[in-house]
């Protein structure tokens, strides 16, 4: 247990010296205890900031290379993007080729269609012309 002594010098005394002690270090100055107890908190402040500016490094680097990556994403989507469009493109114009494929194959079939109709009325035209040379014939 620490004995404080009556005057507040002694006291500070007492406590750096236990503090000088818990260090390994022997000192009978006072202001000399002063400024070594403030060298080592600023050089362990020093150390602390360095640790936090070497971890704001590498969290920096870290967003760095996600960034990188997030780029790199977003163009290979566009890429594929582009790929995609290029190919819409392409079915629609095979699309368009088709419809026109099939118009013409409509309307070739409505040509066939229409011959078939004169064919069978022509057919039908010869049908009646011959029953009528039969009927005409047997009439005589």
């Amino acid at each position: 247990m620490i004995r404080l002594l009556p005057s507040a010098r002694s006291q500070h005394q007492v406590i750096l010296g236990l503090l000088l002690k818990d260090e390994g270090i022997r000192c009978s100055s006072f202001p000399f205890a002063i400024l070594f107890l403030c060298s080592q908190l600023l050089f362990r402040r020093s150390q602390l900031l360095f640790q936090r500016s070497q971890l704001l490094f590498w969290r920096s680097q870290l967003l760095f290379r996600r960034s990188q990556l997030l780029f790199w994403r977003s163009q290979l989507l566009f890429r594929r993007t582009q790929l995609l469009f290029q190919r819409s493109q392409l079915l629609f114009r095979r699309t368009q080729l088709l419809f026109q494929r099939t118009q013409l194959l409509f309307r070739r079939t409505q040509l066939l269609f229409r011959r078939t109709q004169l064919l069978f009325w022509r057919l039908l035209l010869l049908i009646a012309l011959i029953l009528k040379q039969q009927i005409g014939m047997k009439n005589e």
